[in-house]
């Protein structure tokens, strides 16, 4: 079983000011409908994409201390989402490789995994398929861009798109009987769910609800 997460923390990247509340993500715009069709291919050159940097469990850890959360008698596994998704994937994909780094506290029993990045299996043997690729890569993330700027912005649409930047929500949850406080990049929130935060550096007060997933295929 596992239990309905509940927001603790939450950070950005690139990293707020020293002693600033994290930057909230973006807002999903409601009217997007409205706004259809959009052009995906914009801004395709200027594309900044994922870096490859390593992906260490720290600012978790640094997030749950700036929100006095750091007890980790509390937790069993402190984690990125996307080490859940490979370890819960495997039996359906026991083909793709992947690797994990872990780290255990030195007093209690808690475990700290790190993202650890495999170089992709598949390899485009065609300078045309390797563009095809990037480009749709590409549409996921300009799609989010459209989906969360001001109608009224039209230079928010204009920006690179970097798919560096990032806001990060940290929540508990249970998996079965394992306590675990969870990293994961959101897309966007819904405005009408959204509430301000209480004092600086505390997440926002909202449910988990308002925070939205944008799922792009072609």
């Amino acid at each position: 079983a596992v239990s309905a997460p509940r927001l603790l923390a939450s950070y950005s990247v690139p990293a707020a000011a020293p002693g600033a509340p994290p930057i909230a993500p973006r807002a999903y715009d409601p009217g997007l409908a409205g706004r259809l069709p959009l052009d995906l291919n914009a801004g395709f050159e200027e594309f900044i994409a994922k870096d490859g940097s390593p992906c260490p469990v720290e600012p978790i850890v640094a997030a749950l201390d700036a929100v006095g959360m750091a007890d980790w008698k509390a937790f069993d596994v402190v984690t990125f989402r996307n080490n859940l998704n490979k370890i819960g994937m495997t039996p359906f994909d026991p083909s793709s490789a992947w690797e994990l780094d872990a780290a255990a506290h030195p007093t209690h029993d808690t475990l700290f995994l790190d993202i650890r990045q495999l170089p992709d299996s598949y390899r485009p043997s065609q300078p045309a398929e390797a563009s095809r690729m990037a480009r749709f890569s590409y549409y996921g993330y300009k799609f989010e861009q459209l989906a969360t700027a001001p109608p009224a912005a039209p230079a928010a649409t204009a920006a690179p798109v970097d798919a560096n930047a990032e806001f990060v929500a940290v929540v508990r949850l249970r998996v079965g009987p394992l306590r675990i406080a969870l990293g994961a990049e959101i897309d966007a929130y819904h405005p009408h769910r959204w509430g301000p935060a209480a004092t600086p550096n505390a997440p926002p007060q909202t449910p988990t609800e308002a925070f939205v997933e944008f799922q792009v295929s072609r």
